[in-house]
Formats: C-alpha cells, sequence, structure tokens
C-alpha cells in the first residue's frame, strides 16, 4: 500500500548508514500491467 512504501522510503532515508546526498523513491507496481506509480 501506499502508506506502507511511505514508511519504506522514511527508514531507508532516515538510516544512519545511507548518505544524505542519495535520492531515495517508492514506487507501487500493477501486477497485471506492470506500471509503476511513485509514491511521494
Amino acid at each position: 500500500t501506499e502508506k506502507s512504501v511511505k514508511g519504506t522510503v522514511e527508514a531507508i532515508i532516515n538510516h544512519p548508514l545511507i548518505p544524505n546526498d542519495i535520492n531515495v523513491s517508492g514506487f507501487i507496481i500493477d501486477s497485471v500491467t506492470g506500471e509503476l506509480t511513485p509514491v511521494q
């Protein structure tokens, strides 16, 4: 779900071993069409 993707992205962004200059993005994939929907 969108909420879970947002939580995971936040956890990665806030992890102490991830540099601040790394861009982290989250996506939801449609299992039928393969379409990726960005989560902001």
